[in-house]
């Protein structure tokens, strides 16, 4: 009998916690939204808590207002198992908001846990904190690019003129590298070459930059293609087409 109580009482308490969690503020469509938001910013991993709340705060429902970030914890992970961010979400929606249809606004919170495999588990909803404020989220630090240094081409120039009858390559790499590393900072632009014979190419390529050089039969000549022949299935910056010298007209 004591046994069959007890079970009874267990059953009792847990019928009463699911009561309370389907009290909670919320429906199929803040259920929805906290999903895809979660399921959004679970790839790629982020760093740090504040990378995941940012990426939270850039799909489409932390742009147009539904939902907001209140909440940003690092969790001590034992292992890659593990989550090891914690995120609360306030969803708010107006009858307006597409996808909702009802005479009455909803404010509903959520919490996720992601960790180095992704999302947890399913979003869990809970009570609001009175008088929550969305996180401070500061901005995204631009990730640096690499710059082909203003008058480059001099040091091009000069370099491939001073080049042996039988260039070597990897020694011009390292003298363009270095000429790089004292005139521009990390990331430093790519260095190509290639050599036929007593014929060299190079290339300095940057992120939006190309700066193409060449010693052919003797002669050297140091351009820049235009970015329209630099497109997707155009000209690649690289050391071949510097060799073949191509590129130094624009298309007309």
């Amino acid at each position: 009998m004591r046994r069959s109580a007890l079970l009874g009482a267990a059953l009792l308490l847990l019928a009463g916690c699911q009561d309370d969690a389907a009290d909670l503020p919320g429906n199929d469509e803040t259920d929805r939204i906290a999903q895809v938001v979660s399921d959004a910013i679970s790839y790629p991993r982020q760093e740090t808590a504040m990378d995941y709340a940012r990426a939270a705060a850039e799909t489409t429902a932390g742009q147009d207002g539904r939902l907001a970030v209140i909440d940003v914890e690092e969790l001590d992970a034992g292992d890659r198992t593990e989550p090891f961010v914690r995120l609360t979400y306030r969803i708010h929606l107006e009858p307006q908001n597409a996808g909702w249809i009802s005479d009455e606004p909803v404010t509903a919170c959520y919490v996720a846990e992601l960790g180095f495999e992704g999302l947890a588990d399913s979003p869990e909803r809970v009570s609001c904190p009175q008088r929550a404020r969305p996180v401070p989220i500061p901005p995204r630090t631009p990730e640096p690019v690499a710059l082909v240094p203003d008058g480059f081409d001099r040091v091009v120039r000069r370099s491939l003129s001073t080049t042996g009858e039988m260039p070597d390559t990897e020694l011009l790499r390292r003298r363009i590298r270095t000429a790089l590393r004292g005139a521009t900072g990390p990331p430093l632009p790519r260095v190509d070459v290639t050599a036929d014979g007593s014929d060299v190419g190079l290339a300095v390529s940057g992120d939006d930059e190309c700066l193409l050089g060449a010693r052919v039969d003797g002669e050297v000549e140091v351009w820049s293609p235009a970015a329209v022949q630099l497109q997707p299935g155009e000209l690649t910056c690289d050391a071949g087409t510097a060799l073949s010298q191509q590129g130094q007209r624009p298309p007309h």
